[in-house]
């Protein structure tokens, strides 16, 4: 059975009571998945943890894990409320992330089947 992490949860998280953990960067978290017996499969968010695609996409590689998903986690952003990412109707939206989450999932080779 092929097991991912959610690399979220490897630094600080907070709820309405309290933080824990410490911020750690996202090649922290990749390193820290890389030490997690039986697990490969990492799971970021978009745009909070892709950052740079080529970037991220080598320090997955370069420690031998793999993408199992990249989620798309925009409901608090404003500009996302009242729509979604895109449309066939009219163009998309003006964003302030230069590419959509699409385009950043196959450059980050989630994109192939298990």
């Amino acid at each position: 059975m092929k097991q991912g992490v959610i690399i979220g949860f490897l630094g600080k998280t907070q709820d309405r009571f309290s933080e824990y953990q410490l911020p750690v960067s996202v090649k922290e978290k990749l390193e820290i998945v890389k030490e997690i017996e039986g697990f490969d499969g990492v799971e970021i968010v978009f745009p909070y943890e892709t950052g740079d695609p080529v970037e991220t996409k080598g320090w997955v590689e370069e420690l031998e894990l793999h993408f199992a998903a990249v989620n798309v986690n925009i409901k608090k952003e404003p500009e996302w409320v009242p729509g979604a990412l895109s449309t066939s109707t009219s163009p998309p939206p003006t964003r302030k992330f230069p590419r959509a989450p699409r385009w950043r999932s196959a450059r980050l080779g989630s994109m192939r089947e298990y």
